[in-house]
């Protein structure tokens, strides 16, 4: 059974599901296809809503800046959770 998602799998997906973030990159400005998530962490009484989305794999990197279509909000990649399914988890807050 194969772990990744084939290149056409992971494309269909994104055209399906997906909409674009603006992204400024260190080098170049580029768009990219991104599924918006949201997890909940419960500990005790307190519960923390973290941001993520998932988009492929090597499209953006730690501390590259982005802005939500339609939005003026600039946001920060905190971290990325890579699988090596192809699809990876891009975790990020709002830049003050």
């Amino acid at each position: 059974m194969a772990r990744s998602l084939s290149t056409s799998d992971l494309q269909k997906l994104l055209k399906d599901f997906s909409e674009k973030i603006y992204v400024y990159g260190s080098t170049y400005n580029y768009y990219i296809d991104v599924i918006h998530e949201q997890e909940e962490i419960v500990f005790e009484d307190v519960i923390t809503k973290q941001q993520y989305f998932s988009t492929q794999r090597n499209s953006i990197k730690v501390a590259d800046r982005f802005q939500k279509s339609g939005s003026t909000i600039i946001y920060i990649v905190e971290n990325i959770d890579d699988d090596l399914s192809g699809v990876i988890n891009v975790y990020y807050r709002k830049v003050n």
